[in-house]
């Protein structure tokens, strides 16, 4: 404490380990008599280990319990990572983008020549923005339209710089649909019935759905 220096203007907060079989459910106090600390959250081993690193987490408190939730995950070589806004990749790292589309509670699907999928591509030189390449790639694959679409994970496979930028938006339009070389059919399906109809790893998919679900 007496290593901070006087004239710090931010606000700061200590964050305490404590073994896995001590809890502690004070969440907030004032230590140390020290104005310029402005929380104190006590948490378990498991939870600061996702810090290190500097990684961006997200805590939830309910006022009496704190927990972090997680926003980088591994699945065999494939690394998802859960980003907001203001954490969005540069856009000459992205090689591609996709869209989880809803209407009501379904997903718009594409088959194409490897099987059930959701609308997305390549990122062209002559797209205006990462937003135009999306409308350009679910207008050709899905003959669908969408608004407000958020950007909410990257995929990346390991020894990979560039990274897939994926989409969420629940209001999405169905216009014509032709059949073309890479986009053979367009449907509207259930969760459950796209995931089960996927055609690469579900287990990836079912994590991306899961957390455009929880956009608002």
């Amino acid at each position: 404490m007496d290593s901070l220096p006087e004239g710090l203007t931010k606000k700061i907060g200590l964050i305490i380990t404590h073994p896995k079989d001590r809890s502690h459910n004070h969440l907030q106090y004032s230590v140390y008599e020290d104005q310029r600390i402005k929380f104190v959250i006590h948490v378990n081993e498991e939870l600061t280990s996702s810090l290190k690193n500097g990684m961006l987490v997200h805590m939830i408190s309910n006022g009496n319990e704190a927990t972090l939730k997680k926003n980088e995950f591994l699945i065999e070589n494939i690394h998802i990572r859960i980003v907001e806004e203001r954490s969005l990749p540069d856009s000459n790292t992205v090689s591609a983008v996709f869209l989880i589309g809803f209407i009501d509670d379904k997903i718009v699907a594409i088959r194409n020549e490897r099987g059930w999928d959701i609308p997305g591509g390549h990122v062209e030189t002559t797209d205006l923005d990462l937003i135009d390449s999306l409308k350009r790639e679910v207008d050709e694959e899905g003959g669908a339209t969408f608004e407000n679409a958020k950007p909410f994970a990257t995929m990346r496979f390991e020894g990979k710089e560039k990274v897939m930028l994926f989409y969420v938006s629940k209001d999405c339009k169905l216009s014509e649909f032709i059949p073309k070389e890479d986009a053979f059919e367009r449907t509207l399906m259930t969760v459950t019935e796209f995931i089960s109809k996927y055609n690469w790893k579900k287990d990836v998919i079912e994590l991306l759905i899961k957390k455009a679900v929880e956009i608002n």
